[in-house]
This record gives structure tokens, C-alpha cells and sequence, in this order.
């Protein structure tokens, strides 16, 4: 057996993914091993593997097998199987493993490396991956845009809330409340923006309502969750009225989020929130440079510009469970960082519509 290499690499799992990276190794002159199912064996068997790119199209010449002991020797391991198939093929590959293998982890899911970590030896290395590649055929791999890796180590964990206080030229105490949120692309998005409009999007939201109509402490509340290509924040903004105190908003919004992640909203508040993000997005597209900049943005966050036209669709799939669930799963206390701000007593900059 020879020693394993970074030059002898193998695909567990030659989906979109798997056969994108696979071949551009190839191309680079690195010895690639699919392992895939029987169609693709076959295929690239036959024909090797056609690659249908921006700048480049032709055929690729690789090798390919349905036995996960095609791992054998590589130094290398692409493990991109659907996240449902982690401990079935992990346990494939186990015994096959060269001991000095490295196995990059390629899949979305959130726990798949602990998973690949608790049934193989080797080195497990998480990826973030921006692609978008579809087999529109087996043997066929296209590539539509983009092409990146993030390699290395997901951000710790966070132990506990973390806050900080500083004193500024305002009139009134404000204060930002930030949660972990997913990436643009991440399937929790949306229901997680769904969650912030429904918490302070308009008038009739539950945080306006409480905060700025029925017990008048606050002036104005709003929230807006990044739309990055890579995971950002879900941020809370309130500014209190003059004389008032972040603690009150701060329960409230503790109460208000509790409430959201206990229990679905009720179908007439997330029709509602959800029409307003859907104006919200058509209006951004208004002109000739409203579209083009929607057009880049998409570009370069979702890695395709046709990913525009399919967000209608997307949001309106977003149901009640969907959203109760991204704001159990994302709006958590103990993974959050407040900021607040109180008055220096130096003039301040601005009083935006600060009530006294």
C-alpha cells in the first residue's frame, strides 16, 4: 500500500458538490477517485466525466466506483454525501481509511463533523462551501457560479451572553440586541427574518405594539438579520424615550421571543409579515439600479443572480413551524450580545424623534 497524499485524492459522495471539487483537482493534475452511485460509475466509466462550466467545457479523466474502499490510499478525503447518509457512510469508509488521511467535510449540515468525528479516527475538517453546480445528467457535472471554500474551524461556540455599556452624546438610552443568525443562503433565513418582522416589523408588530403604544417607554423598535453569504447577526434595536431605562425593553423582548419560539404565530400575523417583506423586496428591485444591484447581490451571496427570481416562491413556502422553530434555534439568550448606550450628558448628535 502506498502512503497516502494530498496528489491521490477521493469524493465520498460525487453529487453536484462532490464532482464539482473533484474535477477542478483533476484539472489541476491531481489523482481523483468518485466514489458514487452505479449510474455515475458507469458513466464516467464510459466517457469520463463531462464538465460544463462558464469558461470551461470538455471532458475530465478520472476514476470512479460505488465501493467506499475507493478511499483506500487517498490523502484526501471530499466527504460530501447528503446529511441523512453521514453515519452510514462514515462507517463505510472507516475501515478503509489510510491512517494519515484527512477528511474534509464538505456537507451543510450543522453537527455533520461531530458526527464524521464520532465514527472515524482521522482528522475531520469542517468547509463551508459556496457552489452552485448541478448534475444535469449522470457523468455531467455543470457549473453555474462561484467556486469557494472556507476551510478551518466554525466559530466557538458562545458561552454565555455577552454585554457592554457605554456612554455617548444621546438623548436617550438605546440599546442593540444581537443573535447568531445563518447565512443568506442557509435554508433558517428567512423563516428567521419572517420572525424579526413579525417581532417589530410596522405598528401592529408585537414589540411596537408593547413598547411604543401600550406602555410608551420606547420611541422606536426594529430589527434586521444580515443578508451575508457568510453567518451574521439578527439584531434588535430599540431606543428608549428620554428618562427611560433598556431594562424594561429588555423583558419585553425576552418575553416576546420566549412566546414566538414556544409557540407557531397564528396564520393572519405571519400572512402579514410576510406580505410586508415581500413589498419590501419588490420595491428594492424598483429602476434600472434597484435591479442591478438585486441582481449582483444575489451574484455574490448565493453564487447565481437567478436565485432573484426564485425569493418569492421561497418566502412564500415559510410556514408558522418554520418560523417558531428559527427563533428557538437562533434568538437564544445565552448566544446573544447587547450593546446599550446612555446619555453622557454632552449635547447630543442628533435627537432623532426622541420624546421627552
Amino acid at each position: 500500500m502506498t502512503s497516502p497524499s494530498f496528489d491521490n485524492v477521493a469524493v465520498m459522495g460525487a453529487g453536484a458538490v462532490g464532482c464539482y471539487f473533484g474535477a477542478m483537482l483533476a484539472r489541476a493534475g491531481v489523482q481523483v477517485r468518485l466514489i458514487g452511485r452505479p449510474a455515475l460509475v458507469d458513466a464516467v466509466a464510459r466517457d469520463g466525466l463531462r464538465f460544463e462550466g462558464i469558461d470551461f467545457k470538455g471532458r475530465i479523466a478520472l476514476s470512479a466506483t460505488a465501493d467506499a474502499a475507493g478511499v483506500a490510499d487517498a490523502g484526501l478525503v471530499l466527504f460530501s454525501v447528503k446529511s441523512p447518509d453521514t453515519e452510514m457512510a462514515a462507517r463505510a469508509i472507516a475501515p478503509h481509511l489510510a491512517p494519515g488521511a484527512v477528511v474534509l467535510c464538505l456537507q451543510n449540515g450543522v453537527d455533520n463533523v461531530e458526527r464524521l468525528r464520532a465514527l472515524i479516527r482521522n482528522v475531520v475538517v469542517p468547509a463551508v462551501v459556496y457552489v452552485a453546480a448541478e448534475i444535469p445528467a449522470p457523468g455531467v457535472i455543470r457549473h453555474n457560479g462561484r467556486g469557494d471554500l472556507v476551510i478551518g474551524a466554525p466559530e466557538p461556540p458562545q458561552a454565555g451572553e455577552r454585554r457592554a455599556r457605554f456612554a455617548k452624546p444621546v438623548a436617550a438610552e438605546r440599546a442593540v440586541y444581537a443573535y447568531k443568525a445563518p447565512a443568506q443562503g442557509d435554508a433558517d433565513w428567512l423563516p428567521l427574518l419572517a420572525a424579526a418582522e413579525i417581532l417589530t416589523g410596522g405598528q401592529s408588530s408585537r414589540l411596537w405594539r408593547e413598547l411604543v403604544v401600550e406602555r410608551e417607554v420606547a420611541t422606536s423598535v426594529s430589527a434586521a438579520v444580515t443578508p451575508f453569504r457568510d453567518p451574521g447577526l439578527c439584531q434588535i434595536y430599540v431606543t428608549l424615550k428620554r428618562d427611560g431605562s433598556c431594562d424594561a425593553a429588555e423583558d419585553a423582548i425576552d418575553r416576546a421571543v420566549a412566546a414566538l419560539a414556544a409557540a407557531p404565530a397564528d396564520a393572519v400575523e405571519l400572512a402579514k409579515a410576510k406580505n410586508r417583506l415581500e413589498t419590501s423586496f419588490w420595491s428594492e428591485l424598483d429602476g434600472v439600479d434597484g435591479k442591478a444591484e438585486s441582481l449582483g447581490h444575489y451574484e455574490t451571496t448565493l453564487g447565481d443572480h437567478r436565485a432573484l427570481f426564485d425569493a418569492g416562491r421561497r418566502l412564500a413556502d415559510v410556514g408558522a413551524e418554520d418560523v417558531r422553530r428559527a427563533a428557538a434555534a437562533y434568538l437564544v439568550r445565552d448566544a446573544r450580545t447587547v450593546v446599550v448606550v446612555e446619555p453622557s450628558g454632552e449635547p447630543a448628535d442628533d435627537d432623532e424623534d426622541d420624546a421627552a
